[in-house]
């Protein structure tokens, strides 16, 4: 399975949309054309961000999503 990543228009106002789960780009394709949604590629990678979560001071109002 394969992580396709969209974007879509509210307003005039591009955002990213929902993640696909889909085995080609065909499929992927047709489910963005049903959910009114533009695709836009694959995720291939995911880069580790330098920021570590470890490092947060954390107190009664922090929250980790």
């Amino acid at each position: 399975m394969k992580i396709w990543l969209t974007s879509f228009v509210y307003e005039d106002e591009e955002y990213p949309g929902p993640r696909i789960f889909a085995e080609t780009e065909l499929k992927a394709q047709f489910l963005c054309e049903m959910q009114g949604l533009t695709l836009e590629g694959q995720l291939k990678m995911i880069h580790e961000n330098e920021f570590a979560l470890d490092s947060l001071e954390r107190d009664e109002n922090t929250v980790l999503h």
